[in-house]
């Protein structure tokens, strides 16, 4: 993560003298606001103009010309005039080779202007390498005046535009765009409606575009079908990293035709599936692959029915991926989490655990605190919504002093009551990193309320929640 500075007003010989000149626009006369983005690895600028700031054209460009292979970011969003500030910045980045060149018009920015007029800011912008277009309303008609621009940003490598309305057919004039596009790296069309026919159209450009790492179609009514159309290029994209399937009502024929895929995906670190109508089957197609995703980190099939025998042979899979540190089974109808237990034991770069809204019984709970003891790095476990009782928060009491990094407890609606929460209450006291605990609803008094908070005193306040 990086540091945020909002500078505001100062005269460029001044800030010169502040901070380091590779860290430094030295024409803030420009921009009446700005602010200077400071990743560890590299120093990118982000720019935010006052609408009631006149852009010094010639000036921005002599300031932006003395940097080195910085990243620039333009907000474009609140800028009245801003088509000359991004031919000057297109110049500069040409002329001094600088890393990237950003345009971010999410939200209204779009729907402020005439599609024209965007189109003309974009179109000979040939060192555009990030355009965020999302949150527009951008339909077939937007995207038929845009394409033209688009198609001109050859270096174009992280698109964005995700949540419009981009449904089948505009989805094929994009796919005519990307088609020329083949250095996409990243492509989000999140929150759209592109269906199984514009995931085709979508497809078979995809296949070109050898250095592919991230893709995100979640909620966009793709199906069984559209999965089928990717499926076999996402086989050929050795460089993807992270694919967002959720909310797509795929159904075991869509888990079957993705599992067909993800042999070839060796570099998948994040693998989205949920709220799916993923059922055992579909569930069973997928623990068939997913262990040959050995860079797998992320994977999350929440919201799906694949219950005890989906989630069962899908974590005895999960023990080839030897990076996972989040997984996320909330709402999948499991009742014997005990299944889970022995296979999620070998797991020891988990740190990010969530079980909500299913059966687990006391039995199941007492299982897994048993077997994750040697997840040392466990810092978020989520169990609530299920039926541990009282007994459960003891086993979970007997093991969570051992997790020295948990610092997110969730064990809300669990019927625990004030016998569990006296067990939490003494083991709980030894958890340095607990910052948030959630027990509501379990039907703990003030009482046993009292005695959770008490063992907090001795260190810095921890939001309890039980009410």
């Amino acid at each position: 993560m990086g540091s945020r500075w909002n500078l505001l007003d100062l005269p460029s010989h001044l800030l010169g003298k502040i901070w380091p000149t590779e860290r430094v626009v030295v024409g803030l006369r420009v921009c009446r606001r700005l602010y200077l983005e400071l990743p560890v690895h590299a120093a990118s600028i982000l720019l935010v103009q006052n609408e009631q700031t006149v852009v010094n054209e010639d000036a921005f460009v002599a300031d932006l010309l003395r940097l080195s292979r910085h990243d620039i970011w333009i907000d474009v969003r609140s800028m009245k005039q801003p088509t000359g500030l991004i031919r000057a910045a297109a110049e500069a980045v040409s002329k001094r080779k600088i890393r990237t060149l950003s345009l971010n018009f999410r939200g209204t920015a779009v729907g402020a202007r005439p599609v024209g007029e965007v189109a003309g800011m974009l179109n000979g912008c040939f060192a555009l390498t990030h355009l965020n277009l999302s949150h527009n309303e951008l339909g077939e008609n937007e995207m038929t005046r845009i394409a033209p621009a688009l198609e001109s940003c050859r270096k174009l490598a992280h698109l964005d535009l995700s949540c419009n309305d981009i449904d089948m057919e505009a989805a094929e004039t994009l796919a005519v765009v990307l088609g020329k596009h083949k250095s996409i790296v990243s492509l989000n069309l999140k929150g759209n409606m592109i269906g199984a026919e514009g995931a085709a159209s979508i497809a078979v450009v995809l296949m070109e575009c050898k250095d592919l790492a991230h893709v995100d179609l979640m909620s966009n009514e793709i199906g069984a079908k559209g999965v089928e159309s990717l499926a076999g290029v996402l086989q050929k994209c050795t460089a993807l990293v992270h694919l967002n399937l959720n909310d797509n009502e795929i159904g075991d024929d869509g888990a079957r035709a993705l599992s067909g895929c993800l042999k070839g995906c060796h570099a998948l670190a994040r693998l989205e599936l949920s709220d799916n109508l993923i059922g055992a089957e579909g569930a069973t197609s997928l623990a068939g692959v997913i262990g040959e995703c050995t860079a797998l980190v992320h994977f999350d099939l929440s919201w799906n029915q694949i219950c005890d025998e989906g989630a069962r042979q899908l974590t005895e899979s999960l023990i080839q991926c030897k990076a996972l540190a989040h997984l996320n089974f909330s709402e999948t109808l499991i009742e014997k989490a005990e299944w889970l237990a022995w296979s999620l034991g070998d797991c020891k770069e988990l740190s990010c655990l969530l079980l909500r809204g299913n059966m687990i019984s006391a039995l199941g709970v007492e299982s897994l605190a048993s077997m994750l003891g040697g997840c040392k790095k466990l810092a978020h476990l989520d169990v609530s919504h299920n039926e541990i009782g009282a007994e459960g928060a003891r086993s979970l009491a007997k093991m969570i002093g051992g997790w020295k990094a948990l610092a997110h407890l969730d064990l809300r609606s669990n019927q625990i009551g004030d016998m569990g929460a006296g067990s939490l209450a003494v083991a709980l006291g030894d958890c340095t990193a607990l910052s948030y605990l959630y027990v509501e609803q379990n039907e703990i008094t003030l009482e046993g309320g009292k005695k959770l908070a008490d063992n907090f005193r001795r260190k810095p306040p921890v939001p309890v929640k039980c009410a």
